[in-house]
């Protein structure tokens, strides 16, 4: 798969809404010898943001997300490299305010200086 074709599923995913898709839900008791390995958090550098932002808390998953959305939308209109979608995350995560005990005002703040923030971001 290249980062073509990555981007046509990014693309077509965001026309078709989460919520248009016309499968069936995957049962994995159909699939008994199903095994799993430990996922490769060097290469999937997201995947380690989103788990420090479980272990930290606060308003970090809120930062990941809206950075997330920002550096997709980056990516999709060529003005970011795939690699770097997570370094604009892990920019983000450092530089925007942190809130242990974020109030709906706190998210509503963290999310319009994160989206600030990553649209500022240059590669």
């Amino acid at each position: 798969m290249n980062l073509g074709h990555i981007k046509e599923l990014l693309h077509n995913g965001n026309e078709i809404g989460m919520h248009s898709y016309d499968h069936d839900r995957l049962n994995f008791m159909d699939y008994p010898e199903l095994t799993f390995e430990q996922p490769d958090i060097k290469t999937f550098r997201n995947l380690q943001l989103a788990y420090d932002c479980m272990d930290k808390g606060g308003n970090t998953a809120c930062i990941l997300n809206a950075a997330n959305e920002i550096a997709v939308d980056k990516f999709l209109r060529d003005e970011i490299g795939f690699l770097e979608i997570s370094d604009l995350i892990e920019r983000s995560l450092s530089k925007v305010s942190f809130v242990q005990k974020p109030t709906l005002e706190d998210y509503i703040n963290t999310d319009k200086e994160t989206r600030a923030l990553a649209l500022e971001y240059k590669n």
